[in-house]
């Protein structure tokens, strides 16, 4: 999804379904979920069931190594997503309604959002900061990195 006034791409999830290398879109699950990690920081992650499709990530399911094959494989054609700032994390919630309180939900702009946390690009101490989309307001929380969270990639 283009977003023209900040000049940035964000990563659209796709609904579950069976991973297959051939299909760019299979790497892009809405149930994945990832440990923090980048390089030394955070936790490896060990290939588990949140992780289906463990053999194109070499055993790590971690945010690093899924933003290394999602630069890899070219996704949109672009080669350089990364994980979010909070800012920019924050710049998809809405302030206030229901649940599921991401920006567009009546134009259906990022279906497939799951409303639980999704991690952002820092930490504060020895825990990753990220943004709960389960509840609208804009605030970000820290949260382990050993869970297993989803993550939303964004492109500059």
């Amino acid at each position: 999804m283009i977003d023209t006034q900040k000049n940035v791409t964000w990563e659209v999830k796709q609904p579950a379904m069976d991973f297959n290398p051939n299909n760019l879109a299979s790497y892009h699950v809405t149930t994945d979920r990832f440990t923090w990690y980048n390089g030394s920081i955070g936790s490896p992650g060990i290939a588990t069931t949140q992780c289906k499709y463990k053999s194109y990530i070499s055993d790590n399911c971690n945010t690093q190594a899924f933003v290394t094959v999602v630069n890899r494989k070219g996704w949109c054609g672009l080669s350089n997503w990364k994980l979010p700032s909070p800012t920019q994390l924050l710049d998809l919630k809405t302030e206030t309604g229901a649940a599921h309180s991401i920006i567009g939900n009546e134009f259906n702009l990022f279906p497939n959002t799951q409303n639980d946390v999704y991690y952002s690009n820092e930490l504060a101490g020895y825990e990753a900061k990220g943004a709960s989309f389960a509840y609208p307001g804009k605030y970000i929380d820290v949260y382990t990195t050993q869970s297993y969270r989803n993550v939303r990639l964004i492109s500059e």
